[in-house]
């Protein structure tokens, strides 16, 4: 039930569309371009500093913030969309269980705590990183000091709590646009603004979902560590901390059971899924799946390429290969 909508490059090879096709996919094509009267951070002279792109339907806008009228369109356009509605990244998700089937206590999705969800990094991920504070300061003069990170990738909501979201989201980049002191070449103050606009209590009816506990799970910043830590450990044992050695080897074989897989074929060790020390306790160690903290599998992971190059494409869809 329901409808998948993706915004994709244009001129997609047949094998894609007709795979889509087959799943009932809806594509649309969104053409780039580098004509934008968005112009960023001006330079002294008044010229834009760099050059940027934007979708060619929203020149105004640069891409990170093109997305959210792009989405507000192609909801509007499908009248069938009527249920709960996940606006999210594609690049960097994925999905190991329904996740309009998460239950919230004993209620099924159709009621929601809100009717906007917006979901929590991990709590020592907060406001005051230079991705949120100096942005929104510097725009605003509103000191995001200490508030726990929401990420912008991902929320979920009803169909019109999503719409007027988008909504008061774009009201926000047309002040951010015209004003000198907002503009910047940054792709990612579409979260600084996500998150201004949430703590300053701008968005309607909306509810922050703690980290792991919901239908969405932010993993990125854990990920890093784990990937960061890991790479230290590596360079330290086998590399004589060279750490861009380490870091290569780790992309190729993984955190765990080295001794299984550290051979020239790169082949994975019988023990696979589990892939990440129990140390973590991010996975199920019988299925591999990332887990919330009640121990089910978290029903989309978001920023799972942060664990680096050895969970590919091709090792996600693995996983999800349960026998």
């Amino acid at each position: 039930e329901g409808h998948i909508i993706l915004g994709v490059a244009p001129n997609l090879p047949a094998d894609i569309t007709d795979y889509f096709k087959r799943m009932d996919v809806i594509w649309k094509e969104v053409p780039i371009t580098t004509d934008c009267t968005y112009a960023g951070k001006p330079m002294q002279n008044g010229q834009p500093a760099k050059e940027l792109k934007c979708p060619e339907a929203y020149p105004d806008y640069k891409m990170s913030w093109g997305r959210f009228p792009l989405a507000r369109d192609w909801l509007l356009e499908c009248e069938d969309c009527t249920g709960g509605v996940m606006l999210t990244d594609a690049r960097d998700s994925y999905f190991q269980s329904d996740p309009f089937a998460y239950p919230f206590g004993d209620k099924p999705l159709e009621q929601l705590p809100g009717e906007v969800m917006v979901f929590e990094e991990i709590s020592t991920q907060r406001t005051s990183h230079w991705l949120t504070y100096p942005p929104v300061n510097q725009c605003r003069n509103v000191k995001l000091t200490d508030y726990t990170m929401l990420c912008s990738g991902s929320t979920m909501g009803t169909r019109q709590g999503i719409l007027d979201y988008i909504d008061v989201m774009v009201k926000e980049f047309d002040y951010w646009k015209d004003h000198d002191e907002c503009r910047n070449d940054g792709v990612g103050d579409d979260q600084a603004i996500h998150n201004y606009l949430f703590y300053t209590q701008q968005v309607k009816n909306a509810v922050a979902i703690p980290h792991r506990t919901g239908p969405i799970h932010v993993a990125g910043v854990q990920a890093d560590k784990v990937f960061r830590a890991t790479i230290k450990k590596v360079a330290e044992e086998r590399y004589d901390n060279d750490l861009q050695k380490a870091e290569s080897f780790v992309n190729r074989f993984g955190y765990t059971n080295w001794s299984e897989s550290d051979n020239d074929s790169g082949g994975r060790p019988k023990e696979w899924r589990t892939w990440l020390p129990p140390e973590h306790e991010l996975i199920d160690a019988k299925t591999g799946f990332i887990t919330n903290f009640d121990g089910k599998p978290s029903p989309q992971v978001h920023q799972f390429d942060r664990f680096g190059l050895y969970t590919s494409s091709q090792f996600i869809m693995d996983l999800m290969r349960v026998d």
